[in-house]
Order: C-alpha cells, then sequence, then structure tokens
C-alpha cells in the first residue's frame, strides 16, 4: 500500500440503499486501512443504465439495468445519491463508463448505450441530474460532515468557497416538522430538486430524490442544523477526509 497513490473502483451498484452504500465506503478504506494506509479512490467505471425509450436497433436491451416509465428518472435519483455518498466517503473523481459496450468499441449496433445523451443528442435523466450535482458541488469543494435519522434520513453537508450545500432524502419517507421548516423556509436559503428546478421552499414531505439546501451565511446554515435535529438526525464523523479537495 505504500507504494500506490489510490485506489482505483469500478462500480455497478445498481440500485443500493444509502446504508449499503455508506458500509461498503467504509470497508474500503478499513482495508486501505488494515493493508498499512488509507488511500484516495478514484471511480474509474462507473454504470448504472436505463432507457425509457430504446431504440431497438442501436440498443440491445439486454444490457439495460432498468426498464419501464421512467426509469431513467429512478436511475437518475440513484446516481446522485451514490455519488454524493462516494464524495462524502473519500472518493475523490468519478469516471463514467459511456458508449458501445459490450463489444466493440464504436460499434453501431449491438449495446450501443449511452448514459447522458440519446442517439439524436437529447439528454437523458440521467445527464440532468449530474449536471446539476457538478454546478451545485464545484472544484474545490470539500465534505464536512454527515447527518443520519429515522426512516433511512440522511443529509450530507459540503462546503464551497461562498456556501455550505446540504444535500438530503429519506428512503423511507418523513415528514418535516413545522415550527423548524417555517424557520428554514424564512431563513432565506434556496432550495433545488435533483434536475436543478428551484424550489420555493423546502417540501415538507422527504422523500427518496436529493434535495439540496444552499446557506451562503451562517444564520441560514444555524437555521439548516436545527432543521436536521428536529427531523431527529443526528451528525456522524465522515468515514475518511479525502486528501486535498477534489
Amino acid at each position: 500500500v505504500a507504494q500506490i497513490d489510490l485506489l482505483s473502483e469500478h462500480r455497478y451498484p445498481r440500485l443500493a440503499p444509502t446504508a449499503g452504500m455508506l458500509s461498503d465506503f467504509k470497508r474500503l478504506h478499513e482495508k486501505l486501512r488494515a493493508a498499512g494506509g488509507d488511500r484516495p479512490i478514484w471511480m474509474t467505471e462507473y454504470g448504472l443504465y436505463a432507457d425509457d425509450d430504446p431504440d431497438p436497433t442501436t440498443a440491445d436491451s439486454r444490457f439495460m439495468e432498468h426498464y419501464g416509465a421512467d426509469s431513467e428518472k429512478l436511475v437518475a435519483t440513484y446516481v446522485a445519491k451514490h455519488h454524493l455518498a462516494a464524495l462524502a466517503s473519500g472518493f475523490e473523481k468519478v469516471f463514467f463508463h459511456i458508449g458501445n459496450w459490450p463489444f466493440f468499441v464504436n460499434r453501431e449496433h449491438g449495446c450501443g448505450f449511452h448514459a447522458f445523451f440519446e442517439w439524436g443528442g437529447v439528454p437523458r435523466k440521467m445527464f440532468v441530474a449530474l449536471n446539476t450535482l457538478a454546478y451545485l458541488l464545484p472544484p474545490g469543494t470539500r465534505h464536512v460532515r454527515t447527518w443520519t435519522g429515522p426512516s433511512q434520513f440522511f443529509a450530507f453537508e459540503f462546503k464551497r468557497a461562498t456556501r455550505h450545500v446540504i444535500a438530503l432524502w429519506a428512503e423511507g419517507g418523513v415528514t418535516s416538522p413545522g415550527d423548524a421548516l417555517q424557520a428554514l423556509n424564512q431563513s432565506g436559503a434556496t432550495f433545488t430538486n435533483v434536475a436543478g428546478g428551484r424550489l420555493k421552499e423546502m417540501p415538507a414531505e422527504i422523500e427518496d430524490s436529493p434535495l439540496y439546501v444552499s446557506a451562503p451565511t451562517d444564520a441560514q446554515l444555524r437555521a439548516v442544523g436545527a432543521y436536521l435535529r428536529a427531523m431527529g438526525a443526528e451528525e456522524t464523523q465522515s468515514v475518511t477526509q479525502p486528501a486535498k479537495p477534489w
């Protein structure tokens, strides 16, 4: 381990629960430490595929992971969740596996699947979710803390140059306490959904899709903290701090 700079991971997690993702990431760091030293992690091949309208002439559906109405939305949601948990767990870079796997590079038939764009250039929902994530967490962002609570509630706090951004969701669904929700909505913090849409206020019902809270001021950050504590969430230490901000 002393002779390596980083751990390269290929990940195809399917629709994994957040707790399982975090446990998996924790085990990676434990194995590295047991072998002599922790290292940054790069996700050098990530794939979680869906196509709401596959073209039978260019895509072999048996290589798709998910089907059905709005399956791209489902996958886009889990891509954002997975990468937020990873960036909070020592991962520094993510590379997507896109193109014409599994047979020949640039083959026009067979699998012919692109995770970001349809063949005509229309962006897939996965691209929209990742574009939102990259916009809200630009280079130089670092993970600050993680919150966990009832109903599989998770919140990941990140610090960028001018603000804190908190991503949160609840896989079991949870209702926000009224007083804390009102104080958060009146704080001046801004709210964004997984697709980058600006919300007028934090919804009362938190569901299994990331919501982003942007808090440029200390007062707004305190309102976020009060809201998370009212949700029954507790702070946990990060699994590891990256060697440098990504």
